[in-house]
């Protein structure tokens, strides 16, 4: 009979599949990997003396250690963002050790929530202050690392010999989310009823209708698509996988950005045909297309994510009787290809444009390299953040209340045969 490998949950190192303890840490071996660990894993120890390298750098740059000024701006701005981000993860591989997963979702609120009390010391009480910048780098910092602690922590928590208790309440930590994004967007443009009205209700709005008519055309559109497919036979090889809580949120995150890639690819490469002269490297521009993308999100997302999102989930196999194969094709595979080719490199490339065009110049390039970084980081966060409400809503609504609805209706109408092997007789 062979043994099952087991790794040791604190140091990673393989221990005998009859040790009680590890012998090289003298870890409890009451929660083991039951393979290898990834290589990048969150242990305390890493990231602490992240945290610190990330700290000296600062401090060096703050107080000029280095001698030479573009170095020291250089040396603060980096170590800044290297500390919050190791000092994020860090917390969550605490979290992780003390099995509490769960916690490490709430950072990524911490992150937003510290970028929008920035916009109200700044735009609401006109308090005036050089430090107050760095609110806005550790919210943006903390945002992302969270996100990165959460795919590790879960990168984990698959090979454990045993669940760890993970969050149940993705949709209500994707709810908070939305409220602090319109909420940076109302502070931002001064507090008052106008900028309630635009940004919470008018992007809740936005969202709402995206959700409304992919409840209503989704299912239609991919029974549409099911209906053209003559000469085959649609299988499905069993029961879809069971979602992970911890990383369902990054989930949403990640597929309402995929559709706000798709809509602002699809108007970029619109604008360039029709409008060749339209600069996107102009700030005003670039708000309008990301204004004119709400609209866009409700028009042309129906063709898109959802019916991927179901095909996907329902694993659907056309095998053809004709040519004895079995295949897998996307109904939204073109409109795929364009995002992974075009919607992501487009973005970044239009959003630097209008960071190189607002930034001054000035002679020392370390000094302009981090003002491009910064400015970047800036507009990325507003263009998400005037965007990703309403696609966020859209799709957390959607998984909540119509996705498995209608998994279950498209089955019951196309009744797919189940098959565990198929044999080809030549």
């Amino acid at each position: 009979m062979e043994l099952e490998e087991r790794y040791c949950f604190r140091c990673g190192g393989q221990v005998p599949s009859t040790a009680a303890f590890c012998p090289r840490c003298g870890q409890q071996l009451d929660l083991y990997y039951t393979s290898r660990p990834p290589r990048v894993r969150l242990a305390p120890r890493l990231w602490s003396s992240l945290v610190l390298v990330g700290f000296v750098m600062f401090v060096m740059g703050l107080f000029g250690l280095s001698g030479d000024a573009g170095l020291a701006l250089l040396l603060e701005d980096w170590g800044f963002y290297l500390a919050c981000f190791g000092f994020t993860v860090y917390l969550s591989a605490i979290a992780m050790k003390n099995r509490r997963p769960w916690i490490i979702e709430f950072f990524f609120l911490i992150g937003v929530a510290l970028i929008m009390l920035e916009h109200f010391l700044m735009f609401v009480f006109n308090f005036s202050s050089p430090y107050l910048v760095y609110l806005f780098k550790a919210g943006f910092i903390v945002a992302v690392s969270s996100i990165f602690s959460m795919i590790i922590a879960q990168q984990e928590n698959t090979i454990l010999n045993r669940r760890l208790t993970l969050s149940l309440h993705p949709y209500a930590t994707a709810a908070i989310t939305v409220g602090l994004f319109e909420a940076t967007m109302a502070l931002g443009g001064g507090f008052g009823l106008g900028a309630i009205e635009r940004w919470f209700l008018g992007l809740t709005t936005v969202g709402l209708s995206v959700w409304l008519v992919w409840h209503v055309l989704a299912p239609r559109v991919l029974l549409l698509y099911l209906g053209r497919t003559k000469g085959v036979e649609i299988m499905t090889p069993g029961e879809p996988i069971e979602r992970e809580s911890l990383l369902f949120f990054v989930e949403l995150l990640s597929k309402s950005f995929m559709l706000v890639l798709m809509v602002f690819s699809i108007m970029v490469l619109g604008i360039q045909i029709v409008l060749p002269g339209f600069d996107l490297s102009k700030m005003e521009n670039l708000i309008l297309v990301a204004r004119y993308s709400l609209v866009f999100e409700i028009l042309i997302g129906v063709i898109g994510p959802p019916v991927y999102w179901l095909f996907d989930e329902l694993d659907f196999r056309f095998y053809n009787w004709n040519e004895s194969v079995v295949e897998k094709r996307h109904p939204v595979e073109a409109l795929d290809n364009l995002i992974d080719a075009f919607s992501l490199i487009s973005l970044l490339l239009a959003i630097r444009d209008v960071a190189m065009s607002t930034t001054p110049a000035t002679e020392n390039p370390a000094v302009y390299l981090t003002l491009i970084t910064f400015n970047l980081f800036l507009l990325l966060y507003y263009f998400v953040a005037i965007t990703m409400p309403p696609a966020l809503i859209a799709t957390a609504l959607y998984y909540r209340y119509s996705f498995h609805r209608q998994k279950i209706y498209i089955v019951e109408i196309i009744q797919p045969k189940k098959f565990q092997k198929i044999v080809f007789e030549h």
